[in-house]
């Protein structure tokens, strides 16, 4: 049986624009990542950007299609430690749940995460008008 830690992460950012951020920096380790909603239980592969609403609060993203069949045959395993990532919305930020933190690619997908999440850029609001239009 394996266990998760829960990893707090605060940001200015809405939570669909959090989920979004995560799911980039997830693919990029892992490609074949299959996402599945919270809410529906609805499941897609993560390479589409509508594996996560704008309305979603939480998601858990599989490392690929052969181990979200497993997780669903078995369970939480010692055999599938950090090939799951669950993203929990809550006021303020996100909490993300994994099995190993000092285990790759775990750790950098958490440190691409918390840095994404932080920037300033959540912070700018959309400008409505182009400069040109606005005056």
């Amino acid at each position: 049986m394996i266990g998760g830690i829960e990893v707090p992460i605060s940001t200015q950012a809405d939570l669909g624009q959090a989920i979004h951020l995560c799911l980039r920096v997830i693919r990029r380790y892992w490609p074949d990542a299959i996402v599945e909603d919270g809410t529906t239980g609805e499941r897609q592969p993560a390479i589409s950007m509508a594996a996560a609403p704008e309305t979603t609060r939480e998601v858990v993203i599989y490392k690929n299609n052969r181990l979200m069949r497993k997780w669903d045959k078995v369970g939480a395993v010692a055999g599938l430690s950090n090939t799951m990532v669950h993203i929990l919305g809550r006021p303020g930020g996100l909490v993300l749940v994994v099995d190993d933190l000092e285990e790759e690619p775990i750790r950098s997908m958490l440190e691409w995460i918390k840095n994404g999440l932080s920037m300033d850029i959540f912070r700018v609001p959309a400008r409505r008008k182009p400069r040109s239009q606005a005056a």
